[in-house]
């Protein structure tokens, strides 16, 4: 009861923030009170050391801090460990612990794609981004950590523009496992993207759905509470534009098994679905790509930029040490023939490597 009533608070504060005009409000949301916890890889008890193959140890501690106010207090660094997180957060507690909770995710975990829906789907948008995820990514829903943003709405074509930014839930379950234990469950996962933005993706355990209907009873207690205060009013409509949609859904579910039915037939058979598994096997599936260089890129590694052409891959980035990733590269069986597409430059001020690398993508 007492964890519904923590997750209850920290979505109930998001959505008043979110009801704030745009000019109001950070887009990020990185100007909400909360307890900042982000693994450290700053040699504290040996996370980060080399190991054998030319990996890296998983991190071992992670920092805390407070952030109030747009203030951030540091609350230290602590063991990833049972001990060491109770520490964490009796120190949280002492210090007066926000409600919201941010897990500041480790880098390389974080993917994104610009998808485009029929304008007719934002009515239910997160039903139709879950039930096409498999078709976006190689992941199903339910194995991955995900959120959209709305990039560009056109009337005229009735188009829809989004960004879907994923991360697997495997990468995260051992962690995630140990903060809970330890009673600092994360509301939300905050994922540095390409271009120097963050990316904050709600965690809930078992879905966006089912933590909705387990927070529903606490968001109706609040609107008796807030109903003699203006803000009562756009919570309400909230609350009931949220039941039409789920209504809305479970009068749709028919028809979309219908349509899962005939997309399994038609990829199931037929000279289209053979032309067109034909035509993925020889120029390859990007996503697919993508997710094995990032298997096997290392963690001091990132890309920014990644483009594919009948099998053929560039990537550019920057690395700590960009020699190392053509035999990383050379090693994987899902690459061949990895080179130097320019002479790598050394930046001085942050001691790295600008690299620009072209490999081909085998079957």
């Amino acid at each position: 009861m007492k964890a519904m009533l923590h997750d209850g608070k920290a979505w109930w504060i998001e959505q008043m923030l979110s009801l704030l005009p745009p000019r109001l409000r950070r887009s990020d949301a990185d100007d909400v009170d909360a307890l900042v916890i982000e693994p450290s890889d700053d040699g504290t008890a040996g996370e980060g050391s080399p190991q054998a193959g030319g990996g890296r140890l998983p991190p071992q501690a992670a920092v805390g801090q407070l952030r109030r106010r747009r203030r951030t207090e540091r609350l230290g660094s602590f063991r990833l460990d049972g001990k060491g997180l109770i520490a964490a957060r009796q120190a949280a507690e002492a210090a007066g612990r926000p409600e919201a909770t941010h897990l500041i995710s480790p880098p390389g975990l974080l993917m994104e794609k610009h998808i485009v829906l029929p304008l007719a789907a934002e009515r239910e948008i997160e039903g139709v981004v879950a039930y096409a995820m498999d078709r976006e990514t190689p992941f199903t829903a339910d194995e991955v950590w995900w959120s959209i943003a709305v990039e560009r709405r056109d009337a005229a074509e009735e188009k829809l523009a989004l960004r879907l930014s994923v991360v697997p839930r495997r990468a995260l379950a051992d962690l995630l496992g140990l903060l809970e234990h330890a009673g600092l469950r994360p509301t939300t996962l905050v994922a540095a993207a390409g271009d120097g933005t963050h990316r904050h993706i709600r965690l809930a355990a078992g879905g966006k759905a089912s933590w909705r209907a387990r927070t529903m009873p606490l968001a109706a207690a609040a609107c008796a509470l807030l109903a003699l205060g203006a803000s009562a009013v756009p919570f309400l409509r909230q609350a009931m534009a949220l039941s039409a949609v789920e209504d809305r859904i479970a009068a749709l579910k028919p028809l979309v098994d219908q349509a899962d039915a005939l997309r399994r037939r038609i990829d199931g058979g037929g000279t289209g679905g053979d032309i067109l598994a034909a035509e993925a096997e020889r120029l390859g599936d990007p996503l697919k790509v993508l997710a094995a260089t990032t298997a096997v890129l290392p963690d001091d590694t990132y890309l920014t930029e990644f483009a594919m052409r009948q099998r053929q891959v560039s990537l550019v980035g920057q690395s700590a040490d960009a020699a190392q990733l053509i035999g990383a590269l050379a090693h994987d069986a899902s690459f061949r023939d990895p080179a130097f597409a320019a002479p790598v430059t050394r930046m001085k001020d942050a001691n790295r490597d600008l690299f620009s690398i072209k490999v081909e993508a085998l079957p």
